[in-house]
């Protein structure tokens, strides 16, 4: 009998560590950062994507393939809870750099977090979302010509 009131307490102590460990598991592992671009005009090309923290620190940066229908879909992982921006460019001949015409306009579609410069470039501080959970974000591409 004492056995297996003995097992039985180190079962329902080994089940509650367990389910601890479980929950606590996103913390552990990261949380993660989905990001959808979308109305990018054509395939041609490539998307990069940067993501940064609240101080202004790359966290990681990527360079993505186009998908039919002008759309990527990008994730990043292993992030701690905290405030990130994500900005982006349609490189188009893949040379790495926004491509801007005489008038320092851009020629190659950007977005940024927020959806916000479509009228200028936009404050850090407007690119800024706040990460507590796994986050889904979606950026439309914006083209100036």
């Amino acid at each position: 009998m004492k056995k297996g009131i003995l097992g039985m307490l180190i079962f329902i102590l080994c089940s509650n560590c367990l389910s601890a460990q479980l929950a606590d598991a996103s913390t552990t592992n990261g949380l993660t950062v989905n990001v959808k671009i979308v109305d990018i005009y054509s395939e041609t090309g490539r998307a990069n994507i940067q993501l940064v923290d609240e101080k202004n620190k790359s966290v990681s940066y990527k360079a993505y393939k186009i998908n039919p229908g002008g759309e990527v879909n990008a994730s990043f992982t292993g992030l701690q809870p905290g405030r990130y921006a994500v900005r982006f460019f349609h490189d188009e001949n893949e040379n790495n750099k926004l491509d801007r015409n005489e008038m320092n306009f851009p020629t190659e579609g950007y977005g940024f977090s927020n959806n916000v410069g479509a009228y200028g470039p936009p404050k850090f501080e407007e690119l800024l979302f706040n990460v507590k959970e796994n986050t889904t974000i979606k950026i439309t591409a914006i083209y100036q010509f």
